[in-house]
């Protein structure tokens, strides 16, 4: 009973997480945009060894698809506060 508990607890957010909110979510051809756009940021982040040492989680992952499966399962607004905060960490490590 305890394992199961503790399974619902974890699985839940992730799985709240995946569900798209279809009238706020974006359509293909804006995130197939957004996620060339992401890997190319993380390019740069990485080309910087100053940048590169605190670029960690998914939104510096290398993967197109990461980031088109982010954009096409979240709000227009969060797609858009992950680019601008990877803009301002680039910007603020001098790799943009």
């Amino acid at each position: 009973m305890l394992k199961q508990l503790i399974r619902a607890t974890l699985l839940m957010p992730a799985l709240a997480m995946l569900m798209p909110l279809a009238a706020q979510a974006a359509d293909a051809a804006y995130c197939k945009d957004y996620a060339q756009a992401a890997v190319n940021q993380v390019s740069a982040g990485r080309a910087k060894p100053g940048c590169a040492a605190h670029m960690q989680g998914a939104r510096w992952s290398g993967s197109e698809r990461v980031h088109f499966i982010y954009c096409m399962s979240n709000p227009m607004d969060a797609v858009e506060n992950v680019r601008s905060a990877r803009h301002a960490y680039l910007h603020s490590c001098g790799a943009i």
